[in-house]
């Protein structure tokens, strides 16, 4: 019983949401207005992903942002 009611109430309609690639800048494309990371000479707060590297081109750092903010885990390489 419970797996029918399962089957049938999954077969509605779902919502599709179109996702976008996360956007990747470095430290040297965003400033910062009012402690809100923007990429210069945008006027929206930045959505994405900041990645600074190393001389050597690895991964040094990598800070998520969504709406201007820092989100999530910064991770160091």
């Amino acid at each position: 019983m419970v797996g029918f009611a399962l089957l049938v109430g999954g077969c509605g309609e779902k919502e599709v949401l179109e996702s976008k690639p996360l956007r990747e800048v470095s430290t040297d494309e965003l400033e910062f207005r009012e402690n809100i990371a923007y990429v210069k000479g945008e006027t929206e707060p930045f959505t994405g992903m900041r990645i600074d590297y190393f001389e050597n081109e690895q991964k040094k750092k990598e800070t998520t942002f969504k709406d201007g903010l820092k989100r999530g885990t910064e991770i160091f390489y």
